[in-house]
């Protein structure tokens, strides 16, 4: 199992909280609320908040923050900057992203399990595009998420019952030279049991393993 792991401005770090100053303690704070709440409800669960490792249309960026509705539809993105080569734009972004979080009442998703996962990894041009399946449960909920030729299936369950089943065409990831593999981290999914609402990010691999893109998907189950 691959941890998540939050990545804070390094000069933040270096020092301790005691003699932070009060803008270096804000942008912690802002960096821990935007990164750990992904995926987030707001408060009616109708949006959807979650870190994305797709810059959208900004090219500096290293990521952003999105808003999606529980169809899936993007309804705003928020670029992310890096710290060290952006680290005024990093700073606004944060605290612009942070902002949005709270003032809607976001709250980070129930958790699920991870039952079973099964990757197969392209290790060369010859070798067939990387695929992906993982089973994941909630309470009695079970959710099957498989990536094949580039195409997402997601079947879900409760108890003996079949619910809804959606695909999707994944897209390109730009921001990867070469997919060797696809993931999906536990820190990355949630379950709205409530209101059935299944949030998750996809994330496109190098050879090194190293996340390069994800794509971001939030379903309403019926």
């Amino acid at each position: 199992m691959r941890l998540f792991v939050l990545v804070v401005p390094a000069f933040l770090l270096s020092r301790s909280p005691s003699v932070l100053a009060a803008d270096e303690a804000t942008l912690l704070q802002d960096a821990i609320r935007v990164h750990l709440v992904s995926p987030a409800c707001s408060q009616d669960c109708r949006r959807v908040a979650m870190v994305s490792l797709n810059p959208g249309d900004e090219p500096a960026a290293s990521g952003s923050l999105v808003i999606l509705d529980t169809s899936g539809q993007l309804l705003r993105r928020v670029p992310l900057f890096s710290s060290q080569a952006h680290p005024s734009r990093a700073r606004a972004a944060l605290a612009q992203a942070s902002r949005l979080l709270a003032e809607g009442g976001f709250k980070r998703m129930p958790r699920v399990r991870r039952t079973s996962m099964r990757q197969t990894i392209r290790q060369g041009p010859q070798d067939p595009p990387p695929s992906f399946t993982g089973t994941f449960s909630h309470a009695e909920y079970g959710f099957t998420i498989t990536v094949t030729q580039g195409t997402l299936r997601v079947d879900a369950v409760r108890g003996a019952r079949k619910l809804s089943s959606a695909t999707f065409r994944m897209g390109e990831e730009p921001s990867c030279e070469s997919v060797a593999s696809y993931s999906v981290r536990l820190s990355g999914i949630g379950f709205d049991p409530e209101r059935r609402v299944l949030a998750f990010s996809i994330l496109a691999e190098d050879g090194r393993r190293v996340a390069c893109f994800s794509h971001e998907f939030v379903i309403g189950l019926k």
